[in-house]
């Protein structure tokens, strides 16, 4: 993959964490649904474009463990279809994005009282836990980048 040159990588590069039922949540709030993942798949490469994203950052499929299949298999059309949108993928280890805190970076042990929401004890964020993987992943993405410039 070549990497390009950016003052700020966080504008260009995007997050998701993609859930049950084609359920994709970005690193900017914004969420996909559908039963179609093509459709999903096309709804989120079309939003990158126009939106200026040159990489998208996923989960990479094959470290996704298999009662995970849906997401898994979604992730691999995703990370397929990004070619014709001339998006480059970056796939990043899922391990515990979405248990880690995006803003302090602690670790959270502890059983959701609510299984979509993400509360952290050290800094008190609470938010979407889908947003906060997708943040992790970003986050990840951005560190991979980083780390190939300064080679």
């Amino acid at each position: 993959m070549v990497v390009e040159t950016c003052n700020n990588l966080s504008e260009v590069v995007l997050g998701i964490d993609i859930g049950r039922k084609w359920r994709v949540v970005t690193s900017t709030g914004k969420y996909f649904q559908g039963t179609d993942i093509n459709k999903v798949a096309t709804d989120l490469l079309l939003y990158c474009q126009g939106n200026n994203f040159i990489y998208l950052a996923l989960e990479h499929p094959g470290m996704i463990s298999e009662c995970n299949a849906n997401t898994k298999n979604g992730l691999k059309h995703i990370y397929k279809t990004t070619s014709v949108y001339n998006i480059s993928p970056i796939l990043v280890d899922p391990m515990k994005t979405s248990q880690t805190c995006h803003r302090c970076h602690s670790i959270e042990t502890t059983r959701r009282v609510l299984y979509h929401r993400f509360r952290c004890y050290f800094c008190n964020l609470n938010i979407s836990s889908d947003y906060n993987a997708a943040m992790n992943i970003k986050n990840r993405a951005i560190q991979y980048i980083e780390s190939q410039q300064s080679l």
